[in-house]
């Protein structure tokens, strides 16, 4: 679960500042962020043994990936 809420709160801190941000650079540290907490829930998902409720919490998961990738095209397409 801790995967699940750092990829949501990526996305929210890169969505905020994009909406203030003047330039590229100040999106560096909240981008990196993003992509971090991506790269996290893609290796606990490919870790697996996920049985019972954590099944659930799993699905969730690849939810949450599926969300940052489409997230991570419209900032490419944003700039």
């Amino acid at each position: 679960m801790a995967a699940l809420a750092a990829v949501n709160t990526a996305i929210k801190v890169v969505k905020a500042t994009v909406s203030t941000c003047q330039n590229l650079e100040s999106l560096g540290p909240c981008l990196s962020q993003f992509f971090g907490a991506k790269e996290q829930a893609i290796a606990v998902v490919k870790q697996g043994g996920f049985k019972g409720s954590a099944l659930g919490q799993a699905v969730e998961l690849e939810l949450a990936i599926e969300q940052a990738k489409a997230f991570e095209l419209e900032v490419k397409n944003l700039f």
